[in-house]
């Protein structure tokens, strides 16, 4: 991050569209790689290619961007933050359903739909 500071404020204050610029740009390279390759036994491109960035020593480790956990409030809702502490209780897992994939049984085709969330009543 210190050689594009520009960045660095992009990803801090627009984290999902910067890693998701990012992911894409693996998954560009990862296809280039593959299609210039002149391996008998061609690898299969991988569905999920995300990118971890990792920003110790960068502009990105200044107070604001790793708050305490007690600190940690709406204002950085859609930023950037590193959280640094012990996990000292867990709870019990909890499944979150994002996206179903649908398959024809005849044909095999499949779909992929966006699940949506209905409130729950507790």
């Amino acid at each position: 991050m210190d050689f594009d500071p520009e960045f660095a404020d992009a990803l801090y204050f627009y984290p999902r569209e910067s890693l998701d610029f990012l992911d894409t740009a693996a998954k560009c390279a990862q296809s280039d790689m593959i299609k210039r390759s002149n391996d008998s036994k061609r690898e299969d491109q991988k569905k999920f290619v995300h990118v971890r960035v990792d920003v110790s020593g960068s502009p990105l480790e200044f107070p604001e961007a790793s708050p305490s956990i007690g600190k940690v409030r709406a204002r950085h809702m859609g930023k950037l933050i590193t959280l640094k502490g012990t996990v000292t209780r867990l709870g019990a897992a909890k499944m979150i359903e994002y996206e179903r994939d649908y398959m024809c049984r005849k044909c095999k085709h499949r779909v992929q739909r966006v699940v949506e969330v209905l409130p729950s009543r507790s």
